[in-house]
C-alpha cells in the first residue's frame, strides 16, 4: 500500500488560496467604495426646489422675466444717485 503523500495536497491549497488572494484583491475598489459613499453622499447640497425670484436681490441668482422664461441676476450701471448694486433680471438665452 502506498503512504499517503502529502504534497500532492499542496497544489490545491495553494490554487484556493490564489483564488480567494484573487477574489479579495478584486474586492477591495468596491469596499473603498461602500466607506466613501457615506462621505460622498453627504457633501451633496440640499436638493430644495427653490423657485426663481421674481426681484433681484444679489447678483447671479435665479429669476423670472416678465414673460416668465428663467433668468439670472446681474449687475448693470447704476443711475446717479441710486442705491448700488443695481441688478437686472436677463434671460440666459
Amino acid at each position: 500500500m502506498k503512504a499517503h503523500s502529502t504534497h500532492a495536497s499542496y497544489p490545491r491549497i495553494l490554487s484556493r488560496w490564489y483564488a480567494v488572494s484573487a477574489m479579495t484583491h478584486a474586492l477591495r475598489p468596491i469596499r473603498a467604495l461602500w466607506i466613501l459613499l457615506p462621505l460622498l453622499v453627504s457633501g451633496c447640497p440640499d436638493l430644495k426646489d427653490e423657485s426663481p425670484s421674481k426681484t433681484c436681490s444679489k447678483a447671479y441668482e435665479k429669476c423670472t422675466l416678465t414673460s416668465g422664461v428663467l433668468g439670472v441676476c446681474d449687475t448693470v450701471p447704476c443711475p446717479e444717485g441710486a442705491p448700488t448694486p443695481c441688478l437686472v433680471c436677463r434671460s440666459q438665452h
